[in-house]
């Protein structure tokens, strides 16, 4: 349990600090969001489509490293990417989409996440390029209120 939240939280937590001290104010305005866009899609999915390891009497608790952490720091990261880059975004968002799936893959193998209902892995793909197209279009709007 303790591996879950060195590796869902605090580890990409310590690369985003030390990656963005240049940058804070996209983490300050970008991981908000990105988490909330985590914290909606996992609680569809817990829901109705799959589950994991460890599990929690409150399953929103199984998902809190993942949406406060990892999930949040690979938005930035994406946004980070589309600052710095002249390839298309969507070049981009499949990239992370495919990054975030494989890591998913790993657990899914190691069985730490159950699908059921039909899900598989790649509605799971699907599911997180969702996120990374919200996630540009939260960008964007930043970007034309000046606030990026």
């Amino acid at each position: 349990m303790i591996n879950y939240w060195i590796f869902g939280f605090i580890l990409p937590w310590l690369l985003l600090i030390l990656f963005f001290r240049v940058n804070l104010k996209l983490v300050i305005i970008m991981a908000p969001f990105v988490s909330v866009v985590a914290f909606v899609l996992n609680e569809i999915g817990f829901n109705n489509f799959w589950d994991f390891i460890p599990r929690f009497k409150n399953i929103s608790l199984s998902s809190l490293p993942l949406n406060l952490g990892l999930y949040p720091v690979l938005g930035c990261l994406l946004v980070y990417s589309l600052q710095l880059s002249t390839r298309k975004p969507v070049v981009w968002m499949v990239f992370y989409g495919l990054i975030t799936t494989g890591m998913e893959y790993v657990a899914l193998v190691a069985k730490y996440i159950f699908y059921y209902n039909g899900w598989n892995i790649f509605h799971t793909f699907l599911s997180y390029l969702l996120a990374y197209i919200l996630v540009f279009f939260y960008y964007k709007v930043m970007v034309r209120y000046d606030v990026l």
